[in-house]
C-alpha cells in the first residue's frame, strides 16, 4: 500500500488562511507554488497505474515546502 502525504493544498480548505500566511507558505516551497488538486492527483494516478513496483511508500507532494 502507498500514500500521498500533501503539503499545504490551494483549495476551499484553506480559506482561513491570511493572504500573508498563504504568501508565506509559497515563498517557502522550493516550486515556488503551492499544491493543486490536480498536483495530487496526477501522483495518485502514476502510484495506482505507473509504479508497478512501488509498494510501502508514502509520497510527499509539498513542492519542496519540506526540504
Amino acid at each position: 500500500m502507498n500514500a500521498i502525504a500533501p503539503g499545504a493544498v490551494d483549495s476551499s480548505w484553506m480559506v482561513e488562511w491570511t493572504n500573508e500566511e498563504r504568501q508565506q507558505s509559497i515563498e517557502k516551497a522550493l516550486l515556488k507554488r503551492r499544491c493543486t488538486t490536480d498536483d495530487l492527483a496526477e501522483v495518485v494516478l502514476f502510484l495506482g497505474f505507473g509504479a508497478a513496483m512501488v509498494t510501502g511508500q508514502t509520497i510527499t507532494v509539498d513542492g519542496g515546502l519540506t526540504l
